[in-house]
């Protein structure tokens, strides 16, 4: 799963570039754009804590940059995480609209600790955000470099 960032240019008067993730909540700056990608790279590295988590930043142009990682669950696990909070719902609340008489069923997903098939992320969605749609969208994009 990919996720995707903007990195904005410094405002007249600041010489920051900005870095946000809003799907996983992750805001940062960089003092050049480049710093800015290592900035979100590092970000992510942090919030996720996890021996071995490797992601890769991307650059498309105009503004955006997408996010892959050598393991999506973590990824996956903070965007539900932050779906959840902004739906005001608590775990609980969240495990029984999913149909689970026990929070356990919902935590396994916004820990990390189990990765959801489609169906089941499909349905993981839904229980937070049912007036919401999801695309699942095909990327055609040329080679692009990594940022370094």
């Amino acid at each position: 799963m990919i996720f995707e960032g903007k990195v904005i240019r410094p405002r007249r008067g600041s010489r920051y570039w900005e870095v946000k993730i809003h799907a996983l909540g992750i805001f940062t700056q960089g003092n050049t754009e480049k710093d800015a990608y290592i900035m979100a790279a590092d970000a992510l590295k942090t919030v996720v804590d996890k021996r071995n988590f490797s992601v890769e930043i991307i650059p498309t142009g105009r503004g955006k940059f997408l996010i892959s990682a050598n393991d999506p669950t973590p990824l996956i696990a903070r965007w539900l995480y932050r779906l959840r909070i902004e739906s005001g719902l608590t775990v609980r609340e969240a495990a029984l609209r999913l149909g689970a008489s026990s929070p356990e069923a919902w935590a396994r997903y916004e820990s990390g600790r189990a990765s959801p098939t489609i169906e089941k992320l499909s349905d993981l969605l839904h229980a937070v955000a049912p007036e919401t749609k999801y695309a699942l969208k095909k990327l055609s994009l040329p080679p692009l470099k990594k940022a370094s």
